[in-house]
């Protein structure tokens, strides 16, 4: 929970946030003070918290999110509730290194969603203690899985399924659904290593791209986000073993 939230004085000002009704003027002004936010302005923050601290009704919340949401000022995720502040870097920093480190841990944090990944296309502007460890982190930017639902095109048809070969640990063809786990996996997955563990991104990927000679990227992603609950002491350790279960526990295909 933060202590504290920035605004200007010259936000009474401002002709964007006179344009708002009264009640969508507090919603604004809760959401960028509120206790559930974060040092990067993108958190969860789920209807019942804005209807218990602001005592509003539900109707009262969802006419004026959609308010917030079609003037500019927000974006948000109808199933996560996640919820991106923009233009927060015009009312906060990071300040040091030391800070941008902590904030890394909070985006590790954040559900994947479409939300998330138009709040880290455009990192390049945030400060640059922070543009510089998430450079470090996705050298050739953040991977878009979740496009402009305007843009979507047809769906190319999928290949037909190839036999399953004899050896159970053969590595999954790289394709659709598999390869969006992959790229999850190489992008908030190697993230949430490094954040969470103190881990230096080579070492990381190092350790990513050994579980996936065994294991399926969609496992190795939910026993990563167990490790974050768990804080284990030897964190690959406790993964191999998480994944061995897995596999014992998964059900032998039928002859």
């Amino acid at each position: 929970m933060r202590e504290f939230g920035r605004i200007e004085t010259t936000i009474w000002q401002n002709r964007k946030f006179k344009s708002l009704s009264p009640k969508a003027q507090m919603l604004w002004l809760y959401i960028l003070t509120c206790p559930h936010g974060n040092a990067v302005g993108c958190f969860v923050l789920p209807d019942g918290y804005i209807m218990s601290d602001l005592g509003n009704s539900f109707e009262t919340v969802t006419q004026t999110v959609s308010e917030l949401l079609s003037k500019g000022f927000i974006e948000r995720d109808e199933t996560t509730f996640l919820t991106w502040v923009r233009g927060w870097w015009g009312h906060n920093t990071i300040e040091n290194p030391n800070v941008a480190k902590a904030a890394m841990k909070a985006i590790a944090l954040l559900p994947r969603c479409r939300v998330l990944s138009q709040f880290l296309a455009d990192f390049e502007r945030f400060p640059k203690p922070l543009a510089e460890r998430l450079r470090e982190r996705f050298p050739n930017g953040y991977p878009n899985r979740y496009p402009n639902p305007i843009e979507t095109k047809e769906p190319e048809p999928e290949p037909e399924p190839e036999s399953k070969p004899d050896n159970k640990n053969h590595a999954p063809q790289k394709s659709g659904p598999a390869q969006a786990q992959l790229d999850e996996l190489w992008g908030g997955g190697l993230t949430a290593l490094c954040d969470n563990f103190d881990i230096e991104p080579k070492k990381a990927r190092g350790m990513i791209g050994g579980l996936l000679k065994e294991f399926l990227a969609a496992d190795i992603l939910e026993q990563i986000d167990s490790a974050v609950r768990d804080r284990p002491g030897n964190v690959y350790g406790y993964l191999a073993n998480r994944l061995k279960e897995v596999e014992r526990e998964r059900p032998e295909d039928p002859p």
